[in-house]
């Protein structure tokens, strides 16, 4: 059974020999990889602990131990370094060269990347491949997640040997990943070099369209496809390839091995000569502008270009920097975004604080830390972010309706009607901002103009409940609001709206909320129901749970245990 995250966790703050284990920064079945501090080199590292669940097999283990070994005597610019291999108490560990950087898995867009960046980028894996096969040593599970881009433009080849130890359990005695398997592979014949070919031929043709060459639904249908299917074009896939990039990604594909490159550095200086090639048909191939909000980015790419040594300079470009950087700012958004959604703020803001560190004054992340400090009502912190997300982008119609609608719950209505105004000037579907407006009409006691922007809202983006719940909460508080054209009367208008809503998001809580408060005076049953889906939808507001609405449900024990729930 894997280990769940708490138990990953738990190795936090232990110390594996001289590894002080700090933080957990990957996990996946071929491992978890944590930052440490090494008190011997006294410099931080990275350690990769092979889970609990394959630590049972002895024979898992040695194979583990040997290999990782063995990798630890490549030393090559394309290849991590292995540090140290050990084992403590039961649990293999490896110390590997903590780097700045991302897989190479996490670059690859719905089209892929551009070509010039996919060649460079297999280039360098073949240049590192080739000096591993020198030293007798196949990887067997060449793919994009064992490929790592760094901060200065520099692919490394990862998880030598653990790989195709781990690979041989995962995948029915299969030594390697079954997407990414070569077709002597499949048979689980003996395999050399050229086997790790065909894997990286199979990456290059990911990283040139978005889509792996074969696309079995399960391993077997993958291992039988390897072998025995061919698969599209790739100039089918992306038209305008150059031919010649066609022809070295179809002589690393081919079924046979002695049809295929036979050694990595014949095919390494293929790819470069192709790079070459890309490279004098256009002056540059990733723009980014001066002045933009990426220029912090492409400082970065230059400074970390300009520290690498002069073999480097000849073979890499800031391009594959810039990629590895805005990547890892965007998976750290990202992660923040995950984090955010199951309540985990703290992570949440780390995340976005190396965003920030990559990306500075990125509109989006300081949108993103916004909403975060508005969730822990830190309203100020909320409103500084907002307000920097203005002046980045004054034209961005989501950073004014969040700056108005936070300035409108702040007490300051002219600043928020301003920013909502403008808002929807920019963006007259914006419902974030209608919805405020309107709420600023209705302190004001303009209740027509608020029911005129919740009814445009609706009209407008008719699949966004909330305007839906805003116009039926002003229906329910002001009953004599009466529509001339509407022989209904208020409450049973509200009530169709709050259906209407319930039917677009079962899970809003604020529907539920409603719904419980027009129903509980005519069944007190449907009323809790709503109150418990809505408390279960995220609902926490405890003061509300005091409208007069609910009054007879005040002796009802479900209710009661309810607001102990909240606590006092």
């Amino acid at each position: 059974m894997p280990a769940s995250r708490d138990e990953i966790d738990s190795l936090t703050g232990s110390l594996l020999g001289q590894c002080h284990l700090l933080e957990l920064i990957g996990q996946g079945g071929m491992g978890h990889v944590y930052r440490a501090r090494h008190t011997g080199l006294d410099k931080e590292v990275a350690v990769k602990v092979l889970p609990r669940e394959l630590c049972n097999s002895a024979a898992m283990k040695e194979r583990f131990m040997n290999e990782a070994r063995t990798a630890g005597q490549l030393e090559h610019p394309n290849i991590m370094p292995v540090y140290a291999v050990d084992e403590q108490q039961g649990q293999p560990y490896i110390v590997m060269q903590l780097i700045d950087g991302v897989p190479v898995s996490k670059l690859v867009g719905r089209q892929g990347v551009d070509p010039l960046l996919a060649v460079k980028i297999s280039a360098q894996v073949a240049r590192g491949l080739a000096f591993a096969h020198r030293h007798n040593t196949v990887h067997r599970d060449i793919k994009p997640d064992n490929l790592m881009i760094t901060s200065n433009g520099r692919v490394k080849i990862t998880d030598f040997g653990v790989a195709a130890a781990l690979g041989s359990m995962l995948s029915g005695g299969h030594s390697g990943s079954p997407p990414y398997m070569s077709p002597e592979q499949c048979r689980g014949e003996q395999v050399d070099g050229r086997s790790d070919i065909y894997s990286l031929g199979v990456t290059l043709y990911l990283l040139l369209t978005g889509r792996r060459p074969f696309l079995g639904e399960t391993p077997q249908a993958l291992i039988l496809m390897h072998q025995q299917d061919d698969y599209p074009k790739l100039t089918q896939l992306r038209p305008g390839l150059p031919l010649e990039l066609e022809r070295i990604t179809n002589q690393m594909l081919a079924k046979k091995p002695e049809a295929r490159y036979q050694n990595a550095d014949e095919l390494a200086e293929d790819l470069e000569a192709a790079g070459e090639m890309l490279r004098n048909s256009r002056r540059r191939t990733v723009s980014v502008k001066r002045g933009s909000d990426q220029s912090s980015i492409y400082r970065l790419a230059q400074k970390a270009e300009e520290a690498a040594s002069e073999e480097f300079n000849r073979h890499e470009t800031v391009e594959l920097a810039i990629l590895s950087i805005t990547t890892q700012a965007d998976a750290a958004t990202g992660d923040a975004q995950r984090a955010m959604r199951q309540s985990r703020y703290d992570e949440a803001l780390k995340q976005i604080d190396r965003a920030l560190k990559i990306k500075p004054d990125d509109p989006r992340t300081l949108l993103l830390r916004g909403h975060i400090y508005r969730k822990q009502r830190k309203f100020k912190e909320a409103s500084d972010d907002y307000k920097r997300a203005v002046e980045v982008n004054p034209d961005d119609p989501r950073a004014r309706a969040f700056l108005g609608a936070l300035q409108r719950m702040m007490g300051d209505l002219g600043g928020a009607k301003e920013n909502l105004m403008h808002a929807l000037k920019l963006d007259a579907m914006n419902v974030e901002a209608r919805i405020s407006l309107g709420k600023i009409y209705e302190k004001g006691k303009a209740l027509t103009s608020a029911k005129r922007e919740y009814e445009k809202a609706i009209e407008m983006v008719p699949a966004d409940e909330r305007a839906y719940v805003a116009l039926a909460v002003l229906l329910i508080e002001n009953p004599g609001l009466k529509d001339k054209h509407d022989p209904k009367n208020p409450i049973e208008r509200a009530r169709e709206l709050l259906d209407k809503a319930l039917a677009l998001n079962p899970g809003f809580s604020e529907t539920l909320y409603w719904l419980a408060v027009l129903t509980t005076p005519k069944s007190t049953r449907e009323g809790m129901d709503y109150i418990e889906r809505a408390v279960k939808n995220g609902f926490k507001d405890r003061k509300r749970l005091k409208h007069m609405a609910f009054a007879d449900l005040e002796k009802v024990p479900a209710f009661k245990n309810l607001l102990k729930v909240f606590g006092a």
